[in-house]
């Protein structure tokens, strides 16, 4: 199963898209700040992040940086979700592979978390009922 960390400091908008991505069918683990984060992807090694860039105690930027010095933290691809109009995204060399700003489509979104995970991901349907992500 495909694994997503969904990285927001905002507990509303990440339960909103931890929750349809666990809908959609894919493992879902949080975190609230990017020391959490790098956390997680060191245990977890998820196959795409979903990063706010303004977080507490390490920003989505350094965050990303930091996820390719982790063994086999180079490979994750990122999407960044973010209230920033125009973001400088660095080159593809800190993972991020896109960039949707807020507020957001969760379809957009979605799409986008698929084609980053690859054709082995869980395939994106509309959503069904309610589950609870991993607490991150």
């Amino acid at each position: 199963m495909t694994c997503v960390l969904v990285v927001d400091d905002d507990p509303w908008i990440q339960w909103m898209i931890a929750d349809d991505l666990v809908d959609r069918g894919y493992e879902v683990v949080t975190a609230q700040d990017g020391i959490e984060a790098l956390q997680q992807v060191r245990e977890v090694r998820p196959d795409v992040i979903v990063l706010d860039l303004m977080l507490p105690r390490l920003d989505g930027w350094e965050l990303a940086n930091r996820c390719r010095a982790v063994a086999g933290g180079a490979t994750i691809p990122i999407v960044v979700v973010s209230a920033a109009r125009n973001p400088e995204l660095p080159d593809a060399s800190c993972g991020i592979r896109g960039h949707i700003r807020k507020p957001f489509d969760i379809e957009e979104l979605a799409r986008s978390v698929a084609e980053l995970a690859g054709p082995e991901s869980a395939p994106v349907h509309a959503p069904v009922g309610s589950a609870s992500p991993t607490p991150g």
